[in-house]
């Protein structure tokens, strides 16, 4: 949903992916609609496909800036999301170039069938990020997770520049 809550968990599908007619009218689909679609069409196992853009996260997604490719997870949440995040290449939102971007980095970092892609995250530069998966809990227990190990990475990228830059005073 554009602008809806983190906190509301309730399952409420907005547009059909397979004709993108609105279902619930008094919710306005969001911008990124053909990236849920492609998402949905290219990887059939895939129930639920959410874009967020929280704050910790989103910043992570500025490390990607420049930066095609992947960032190191640290050893802790790798039992979550494997060794790497993908980043996928920057595209205007709501474009067809950014759900292709998406889709591409999906496919060159799970590298196999589409059709046994199941859940994972993407982080987009500039932008927010995409979680798919299974169904809404596994999605949504992604964001949640990524958002605690986004702040974590920051934090501790902040305080490592902290001790190597010298304030004058």
């Amino acid at each position: 949903f554009d602008g809806a809550s983190y906190s509301c968990k309730e399952k409420k599908p907005v547009v059909d992916p397979d004709d993108g007619c609105i279902v619930y009218e008094y919710i306005k689909p969001s911008s990124e609609t053909p990236l849920h679609g492609l998402i949905y069409e290219t990887f059939p196992k895939v129930q639920c496909v959410l874009h967020t853009h929280q704050k910790w996260a989103s910043l992570l997604g500025l490390f990607c800036s420049g930066r095609y490719g992947k960032i190191d997870v640290p050893s802790e949440y790798q039992i979550v999301f494997g060794e790497f995040l993908p980043c996928a290449e920057y595209a205007e939102a709501g474009t067809e170039d950014i759900a292709s971007n998406i889709v591409s980095s999906i496919q060159s970092f799970f590298s196999g069938d589409d059709a046994q892609v199941e859940k994972g995250v993407v982080l987009m530069p500039s932008h927010g990020v995409v979680v798919f998966a299974l169904d809404f809990s596994d999605a949504f227990f992604l964001i949640e997770m990524l958002e605690t190990m986004a702040k974590s990475m920051i934090q501790a990228q902040i305080k490592l520049y902290s001790k190597i830059i010298k304030h004058p005073y």
